[in-house]
């Protein structure tokens, strides 16, 4: 699937970005410990390499992968 960014959207999250990196951060950021960023660190980079890497994946999520829907981006994931 190709996404195409018109010269209007981009001037669009480049207006919104500004105030949306602040409000992450003093709603989010700003509210965590030192430790709870290296957990926040640590378990992103656990996320990050399984959907790179599905076969990362504990064996509860690996069958997620099978249930992508033909033609899409939709993972149904099933308990």
């Amino acid at each position: 699937m190709d996404v195409v960014l018109t010269s209007e959207g981009l001037a669009a999250i480049q207006a919104a970005a500004p105030g949306h990196v602040a409000a992450v951060r003093e709603t989010f950021i700003d509210r965590l410990s030192a430790q709870d960023l290296a957990t926040l660190d640590r378990l992103s980079a656990t996320v990050i390499d399984g959907l790179h890497n599905p076969s990362h994946c504990p064996n509860g999520l690996r069958h997620a992968r099978r249930l992508r829907r033909p033609g899409t981006n939709v993972i149904s994931v099933v308990p």
